[in-house]
């Protein structure tokens, strides 16, 4: 379960782990089934911020490769809308794997190990803040890079 998973294989209390928080978050796993698309999309954790209206979602993969695939589901608009429309704002999506942090793709890849050590540590605190923990977790990992420009980008070619 997702608390035995954020308190490193130790079960703990719901109550222990929310401490001075609980009340405040929803935290679990969401599935749902696109009737029109005919298709599932899922995302591994979702924790809702009860008090901001804000959801962050997380895909959690075994790999320590980033690649595209991994946040499917993360970037659907079927299943963004669904997020927005039963919780709240999005406010943040990426992937925790058992790689380095990287910013290089469009959704964030995560170090899960990182992740979790610093969340068990902060999470329980009174004046916890999801957005800026995780924008401390991307802050000294490799951003993407621009995009070459081109020729006519600089007047050659037209």
């Amino acid at each position: 379960d997702i608390f035995e998973l954020l308190s490193n294989g130790k079960r703990v209390n719901k109550d222990d782990f929310f401490g001075e928080n609980t009340g405040r978050w929803y935290v679990s796993k969401l599935s749902i089934y696109d009737k029109n698309s005919k298709r599932d999309y899922e995302a591994d954790l979702i924790i809702f911020d009860k008090e901001k209206k804000e959801t962050y979602l997380f895909e959690i993969k075994h790999s320590n490769k980033a690649s595209k695939e991994q946040s499917i589901h993360l970037e659907n608009k079927v299943f963004s809308q669904y997020v927005e429309k039963h919780f709240g704002k999005i406010k943040k999506t990426a992937v925790l794997y058992n790689g380095e942090t990287d910013c290089s793709l469009k959704v964030p890849r995560i170090s899960a190990a990182k992740f979790l050590k610093e969340l068990t540590t902060q999470f329980n605190t009174k004046d916890f803040d999801m957005n800026k923990f995780i924008d401390s977790l991307l802050s000294n990992s490799p951003q993407p890079k621009p995009a070459k420009k081109r020729n006519d980008d600089y007047g050659y070619g037209r």
